[in-house]
């Protein structure tokens, strides 16, 4: 098995579990079928990057506050994508 089957692998058990973190927000979460699992979290990550990003992929944006150098790319903090992420964020 190759190094990204098994991070898939390692996701998707992840995704199943939900744990405590997602109980305030499906407090039913551990009764789900797997796919009503699948769900919640496209549904979860759609509606967090509607909120982040507008739900617009090429969405960049400086961050606010007083200016501070990414670690990773030495030059101003851009947060970039759904997600909006940074390099460093990684």
């Amino acid at each position: 098995m190759g190094p990204y089957r098994r991070a898939g692998a390692a996701a998707g058990d992840a995704l199943r579990q939900g744990g405590e973190d997602v109980r305030p927000f499906c407090p039913r979460f551990n009764a789900l079928s797997d796919a009503d699992k699948r769900a919640y979290w496209a549904y979860f990550f759609q509606a967090l990057a509607g909120a982040e990003a507008g739900l617009t992929p090429t969405a960049d944006a400086r961050a606010r506050g007083p200016a501070k150098k990414d670690t990773v790319t030495r030059r101003m903090v851009r947060s970039e994508g759904l997600l909006q992420l940074a390099y460093m964020d990684t």
